[in-house]
């Protein structure tokens, strides 16, 4: 299958910026956005990317 999403992250204090800022990527939403859930106690914030749509389709920022 196909890579389609891609699952970015980071903290305020510490950004890599870009391609260092990519955690992993998935064929499907579900996958992508369950890998990005599981970051919410660890980073400031994540986005998953539609390579397809050329677009950020989910990002979250904590308010720790």
């Amino acid at each position: 299958m196909p890579i389609r999403y891609m699952v970015f992250y980071g903290s305020d204090y510490y950004p890599s910026g870009g391609a260092d800022d990519l955690l992993s990527v998935h064929a499907t939403e579900e996958e992508a956005l369950q890998a990005a859930k599981d970051l919410d106690c660890e980073y400031k914030w994540w986005h998953i990317y539609d390579s397809w749509a050329g677009e950020v389709i989910h990002r979250k920022r904590s308010s720790l």
